[in-house]
This record gives C-alpha cells, sequence and structure tokens, in this order.
C-alpha cells in the first residue's frame, strides 16, 4: 500500500513514510548530532511514543546512509544470552548480504560460531539463506567476536539496542 492511500497520519507497527514523519526535527537534528559525535545514546519514553520510529527516520537520513552501516535489534524479542548473539549475528547477516561478498566472507571469517544455511522455499522454490547459531559454546565470546568485527568494518556502525519494560 502506498504512503498516500493510508487514511489515519497516525500508522502504527511498521515503518513510517517520510511524509507521515512528523514533529520531530529538532529530535532528528539532536540524534544525528550524537551519532556523527560517535555517542551512545539512551532514549527512554513509554512504550508507544517512537522511539523506533525515531531511529529508523533517522537511519533513512542520506547522511547515515552514505556514512554508516546500520543495524536494530530489538532486545525484547530475547530470552537469554544465545538468542540475543543470534538475533545480533542475524541483523548483521541481513543489513550485509545486499553487499559484496566480501563483506560476507570477513563476517564469517571473524564469527566462526555462527553458521549460514541455505534451504529451498517450499512455496515458492526459491533458494533462501538464513543464519543459525552453530556451536556456540561461550556465547560472550561470539558475541566480542561480532563486536569486533563491527569495529573492524570500513565505516562507523550504529546499533541501537531496544529494550522495552512491561
Amino acid at each position: 500500500m502506498k504512503a498516500s492511500n493510508y487514511s489515519n497520519p497516525f500508522i502504527l507497527g511498521k515503518m513510517i513514510p517520510e511524509e507521515y514523519f512528523c514533529d520531530r526535527q529538532e529530535e532528528t537534528q539532536t540524534l544525528l548530532k550524537q551519532i556523527k559525535n560517535g555517542r551512545n545514546v539512551a532514549l527512554i519514553s513509554p512504550r508507544r511514543l517512537g522511539k523506533s520510529g525515531l531511529i529508523h527516520h533517522c537511519f533513512a537520513q542520506k547522511e547515515i546512509i552514505e556514512h554508516y552501516y546500520t543495524f536494530y535489534v530489538d532486545l525484547y524479542a530475547t530470552s537469554s544470552l544465545n538468542e540475543l548473539v543470534l538475533n545480533l549475528g542475524s541483523e548483521v547477516y541481513r543489513s550485509l548480504k545486499t553487499r559484496k561478498s566480501r563483506f560476507l566472507e570477513k563476517f564469517f571469517a571473524m564469527v566462526q560460531s555462527l553458521r549460514l544455511g541455505f534451504s529451498i522455499d517450499s512455496r515458492t522454490g526459491d533458494p533462501t539463506f538464513d543464519i543459525g547459531i552453530g556451536d556456540i559454546h561461550t556465547p560472550e565470546t561470539t558475541l566480542a567476536e561480532i563486536f569486533a568485527y563491527l569495529e573492524a568494518a570500513d565505516k562507523p556502525c550504529i546499533l541501537p539496542l531496544m529494550s522495552f519494560s512491561k
């Protein structure tokens, strides 16, 4: 559905189209300034007030797209360190799979306990690739490997870790 077909400008549960993103110019500029200065930022507010939308909006800005790699991880969906490592590894892989294969090769060379899977989609017959937990005996080590990979990237990486309290 095209953004112009929305009858309600208060969109929940998905990326907000640019034309519906409103009244957050000051917050956007502040967050972009913090990112450019390499600062860690904590966004704190009650649920459903647009923190994720603000982050995705900032990720869509030209200066971020051109100069940074962006990853988005929802900690709320994890219940263990192993799941966190898997979700983070999956997000890095998902983001990198559209880039040159050299990045993926370097990723799997550095992060040895994640494995790449290959299967055939039963509905379409198309090949699919996914990432899974290989032999993670020490998730702390795998997490350190992922962060070492992000530190070694040719552009700075932005990694918001989203967590929500009930």
